[in-house]
C-alpha cells in the first residue's frame, strides 16, 4: 500500500479501488425511480416513461448522502440477466416491484429472439390468408411482446438489418451474416414492395370520401397532407401524398416541355378533383415572354415618366402578372446577367435568341451604380420625410450612416455611406487649403446639410453606492457613545461591537464596527514593526478617535461575563487550593514512580552491555579459526604446484 503524499488523507482509499457503494433498502431506490418516473412523464407531456434510466443518475438526499439510482438500477439488471442464464423462473420482490413500475430490466434482445417473432408473425399472416404464401413484408411500426413482457419492435430490426445489408453490397463484402441468412431461408423482401396505380386511386378515394363524411355539405378541395400513409391489406404502409406530389411534379414537366398529350393517370385524377396546385405558392412556371412583357411595359413607363430621356435599361424589383402571381425581376435580370458572362468567359460566339431581345430592348449588361444625382434625390425625399414627421422644426441635416435605402430595380443605395464620403472630401479640401469650393458643396450647403455632425456625449454611469465618509463615521461612533452612556448610567468603556452597523438617510450602510477594527489593527501592526512615519490622515483619525473616548487596547469581556467572573472569584479560590494539595500529592507518587523506573532501566543497560561484550568474543575466535585454516591450505596448495614443476623438468 502506497504511503499517501503531502495533503491527502491517511485514510483515503488506495488508488485503483472503487468506493463501495451506500447500501440503501430497495425501497428507496424504488421511490427515486417513482420520482424519476414522474419528472420524466411531466417533461414529456402525452409520451409514456421508456422505462430506462442513466447510470450515472444519482440523487442527494435530505441528510447530504449522495445516492446513485442508475449504478443500483444496472446492478438489478445483472442479476435478471444472471437469473435468466440459470433457468431460474423464481422472480425477486424488487423484480416484480421495478415490473410494476414499468422499469425496463433488459435493454438488448438478442437476434434469435427476433427471428423467433418473425416465425410467428409469418405463421399468423397464413393462418389469415389460407393458400397464399407470405410477400416477404413486415409492417415498420410491428412489434411484438416477449415471455418477460419486453415489447420488441421487429419493423425497426429488420429495417436496421436491411441497412446492414446495403451497406455490406457497396463495400464488396460477399460474405454474408448469420441474421441475413436465416432472413433468405425465411423469405424475407429485402426491396420494399412498389404498389401499382390501383391501390393509390382506391386509397385516393377513400380519403375523399371520409374528407367528405367528416365535412358534410362540403365539396373535397382536392388537397392531401405530404405527410398522409396509408396500410396495406398484407400491412405494409404507403406514402399516398407523396404518391400524390410525385404526379403533380410530372404534370407540371409536362407542361414546361410544351406536352400536349395527357396520359390516362392525369385524366383519372382530374375526374377524382385533384388540385394540381397543390400547397406549392411557386408551382407555375413563369415563361421568359411573361417577364419581357414586363421588362416592355416597365420602360414605356419609364420613358414618359422622364421624357426626352432615355430608359436606363434597369427593370423593378418585382411585378404581379395578370392572374395574380407575383415574379421575381430582380432575381431574373441578375440570371440573364450571368448566363451572359459565362457564355462570354467560354468563348461562346452564338448568341441566344432571349439575350438578343434582350440587347435589342436596351437592357443593362452590367449592374448598376447609383449615381451621385440619385443619391441627391433621395437625400431631399428624406429631407421632406423628416420635416412631414416634426412639424414646424427645420431639418438637422443628419443622416443616419447605415441608412440603405432600396431603389426600384432591387439596387441598395447607402446614403448614411455618400453623405460620409463627401464630409471626409470637404474636409480633405479643407486640409489642403483650397480656397475654390466645387457647386456640388455649395448646393449641399444651400439645402441645409450638415458639415459637422453632432457627436452623442458618453454619459458615465453614476456609482452605485457612494463612500460614508470619516465625517460620517464620527458621528455614528459619538452618537453610539451617548446611548451607551444613557442606557448604562456610567462611561462608555470605548468598545464597539464587530458587527455593529447603521443605515444612513440615503441607503449606505455604515459598518462602524468593521472600520473600528480596521483602525484599531493598523495602528496595532504599525507599532509592533516600529514605524514611526504616519500619514497625516491617519493621525488626525487616532486623534479625533482617542478625543472620543476610543479603546485602542483588546476589547474587553461583556458585563454578563464579568457579573458571573466577580461572583464566581471566590468559588474559584478554594478550588485552586484544593487542586494545589492534589497536585503536591501525584508530583510525590510521580517522582517515586520515576526512581522505580530510572532502576529499572539501569539493569536492563547492564545486560545488554554484557551480551554484547559475548558475541564480540565469539566473532574474534571465528575469525581466528578461518584465518589460520585459509592459510594452511593456500601454502599446500602452493608446496604441490612446485613439486610438479620439478617432475616435468
Amino acid at each position: 500500500m502506497k504511503r499517501p503524499h503531502k495533503g491527502q488523507n491517511s485514510s483515503a482509499r488506495p488508488p485503483g479501488k472503487r468506493r463501495r457503494p451506500l447500501l440503501l433498502s430497495p425501497e428507496v431506490y424504488i421511490t427515486l425511480i417513482c420520482e424519476y418516473k414522474q419528472e420524466q412523464e411531466r417533461k414529456n407531456p402525452g409520451k409514456k416513461w421508456d422505462g430506462r434510466m442513466p447510470r450515472p443518475y444519482s440523487v442527494d438526499m435530505y441528510n447530504g448522502i449522495r445516492v446513485n439510482v442508475g449504478e443500483w438500477l444496472c446492478g438489478q439488471r445483472l442479476k435478471y440477466a444472471k437469473r435468466i442464464k440459470d433457468n431460474n423462473k423464481e422472480e425477486s420482490w424488487t423484480e416484480k416491484r421495478l415490473r410494476e413500475i414499468g422499469v425496463r430490466l433488459r435493454t438488448k434482445i438478442k437476434s434469435e429472439e427476433y427471428i423467433g417473432l418473425l416465425i410467428e408473425y409469418i405463421k399468423e399472416q397464413e393462418r389469415k390468408h389460407p393458400g397464399v404464401k407470405w410477400n416477404g413484408s413486415v409492417p415498420y411500426r410491428y412489434s411484438a411482446k416477449l415471455e418477460d413482457g419486453i415489447e420488441a419492435t421487429v419493423g425497426k430490426w429488420l429495417l436496421a438489418q436491411k441497412r446492414k445489408r446495403t451497406e455490406r453490397i457497396n463495400h464488396n463484402i460477399f460474405e454474408e451474416s448469420p441474421e441475413e441468412k436465416k432472413l433468405n431461408e425465411l423469405g424475407y423482401a429485402w426491396n420494399s414492395r412498389n404498389h401499382d396505380v390501383e391501390f393509390y386511386i382506391e386509397m385516393l378515394l377513400r380519403y375523399k370520401l371520409k374528407w367528405e363524411t367528416n365535412n358534410p355539405g362540403v365539396e373535397w378541395d382536392g388537397k392531401i397532407p405530404l405527410d398522409h400513409l396509408v396500410e396495406g391489406r398484407d400491412g405494409t404502409i404507403a406514402n399516398l401524398g407523396r404518391w400524390v406530389s410525385a404526379q403533380r411534379v410530372q404534370r407540371k414537366k409536362r407542361i414546361r416541355d410544351n406536352i400536349t398529350e395527357v396520359s390516362l393517370l392525369e385524366r383519372r385524377l382530374d375526374a377524382i378533383g385533384i388540385e394540381w396546385k397543390g400547397l406549392d405558392r411557386y408551382s407555375r412556371m413563369i415563361m421568359s415572354d411573361e417577364y419581357l412583357e414586363v421588362l416592355l411595359a416597365h420602360k414605356k413607363k419609364e420613358e414618359m415618366k422622364h421624357p426626352g430621356k432615355p430608359w436606363n435599361g434597369h427593370g423593378p424589383r418585382e411585378a404581379t402578372l395578370a392572374d395574380g402571381k407575383k415574379a421575381n425581376m430582380h432575381d431574373w435580370c441578375a440570371k440573364q446577367r450571368c448566363r451572359r458572362k459565362n457564355r462570354i468567359n467560354n468563348n461562346i460566339k452564338e448568341i441566344p435568341e432571349l439575350e438578343a431581345q434582350l440587347t435589342k430592348m436596351g437592357f443593362c449588361w452590367t449592374k448598376r451604380k447609383v449615381t451621385d444625382q440619385d443619391y441627391v434625390d433621395l437625400l431631399l425625399a428624406h429631407k421632406k420625410k423628416m420635416e412631414m414627421e416634426h412639424p414646424g422644426k427645420p431639418w438637422n441635416g443628419m443622416v443616419r450612416k447605415r441608412h440603405i435605402i432600396t431603389l426600384d430595380d432591387g439596387v441598395k443605395a447607402r446614403l448614411g455611406d455618400w453623405v460620409t464620403r463627401q464630409r471626409r472630401k470637404r474636409k480633405l479640401r479643407i486640409s489642403k487649403k483650397i480656397t475654390e469650393v466645387p457647386p456640388f458643396e455649395t448646393w449641399l450647403t444651400e439645402i441645409g446639410f450638415s458639415w459637422a455632425p453632432e457627436r452623442k456625449k458618453i454619459q458615465c454611469k453614476p456609482f452605485r453606492k457612494k463612500r460614508v465618509m470619516l465625517e460620517d463615521y464620527m458621528g455614528i461612533l459619538l452618537e453610539y457613545k451617548k446611548n451607551e452612556e444613557k442606557k448604562h448610567g456610567k462611561p462608555w468603556d470605548g468598545n464597539v461591537p464587530d458587527a455593529y452597523s447603521v443605515m444612513l438617510a440615503d441607503g449606505r450602510l455604515a459598518r462602524l464596527g468593521q472600520w473600528v477594527c480596521s483602525r484599531k489593527s493598523l495602528r496595532r501592526c504599525r507599532i509592533r514593526d516600529n514605524i514611526t512615519e504616519v500619514s497625516i490622515s491617519d493621525q488626525r483619525i487616532e486623534q479625533r478617535l482617542t478625543k472620543a473616548g476610543f479603546n485602542w487596547g483588546k476589547q474587553k469581556v461583556g458585563r454578563k461575563f464579568k457579573k458571573r467572573k466577580e461572583e464566581s472569584s471566590e468559588e474559584e479560590e478554594e478550588e485552586s487550593s484544593e487542586e494545589e494539595e492534589e497536585e503536591s500529592s501525584e508530583e510525590e507518587e510521580e517522582e517515586e514512580s520515576s526512581e522505580e523506573e530510572e532502576e529499572e532501566e539501569s539493569s536492563e543497560e547492564e545486560e545488554e552491555e554484557a551480551r554484547r561484550k559475548r558475541v564480540k568474543v565469539r566473532e574474534a575466535t571465528t575469525t581466528i579459526h578461518h584465518g589460520t585454516y585459509g592459510q594452511l591450505n593456500h601454502l599446500q596448495l602452493h608446496h604441490e604446484s612446485l613439486s610438479r614443476r620439478t617432475t616435468l623438468n
